[in-house]
């Protein structure tokens, strides 16, 4: 007796889901690998789990080279399925990935990408510091005075807001003088006026 046909349509059971996927990846991948052989093809094939694990098959040649022969085929032979800039940002991604992977098999490499995470972690914690100094200093232009406590803190802030209405005050002249400039009409266009009455007259 044969088995029962499963019928497709999505796994419910996170667990059953992971188990099918499990089970019919290697499958999938046996048959790439004989097409491959058999057939002497080039083939890429690329997969997510549903745990967002990659899972990678390539033949004879990388999927990043197999990526770059298709990325170069003209539009027309690509077909409605090409999206060049998701699969220029995926074979970017794998390239990313294979070259960490290459970098964490060896020890040095894992104290060097330790010390470089121990580094980003404490830049995080400046910009950290910085914002939230930056986020005081734009307190002063919100005109909540009930935060200053001191009288320092009140000179701090009496200076900055002049500094920012003299820049305001600056500009607001430049853009004056600009619009009186612009106001004037230059020889050209008074000649072209008179023309034109002239020619309305006649």
């Amino acid at each position: 007796m044969g088995r029962a046909k499963l019928k497709i349509k999505r796994i419910e059971s996170i667990v059953d889901r992971q188990v099918t996927f499990s089970k019919r990846r290697n499958g999938l991948l046996k048959k790439v690998y004989e097409l491959s052989i058999l057939c002497d093809t080039d083939i890429a094939l690329i997969m997510f789990s549903p745990a967002g694990r990659l899972t990678m098959f390539s033949g004879k040649n990388s999927v990043e080279d197999i990526l770059t022969r298709f990325l170069s085929l003209p539009q027309h032979q690509r077909g409605i399925m090409c999206n060049q800039e998701f699969l220029q940002t995926t074979l970017q991604k794998l390239n990313y990935e294979s070259s960490l992977a290459s970098q964490c098999s060896s020890s040095s490499s894992r104290s060097s990408i330790s010390k470089n995470i121990e580094d980003l972690c404490n830049e995080i914690k400046k910009c950290k510091i910085q914002l939230e100094e930056t986020k005081k200093r734009l307190r002063v232009f919100e005109g909540d005075v009930s935060e200053i406590t001191s009288m320092n803190e009140v000179e701090d802030h009496e200076v900055r807001l002049n500094e920012a209405l003299n820049q305001v005050i600056q500009k607001k002249k430049t853009l004056e003088g600009k619009c009186r400039i612009s106001e004037v009409p230059s020889n050209d266009q008074i000649v072209r006026l008179i023309q034109q009455e002239n020619f309305c007259r006649d």
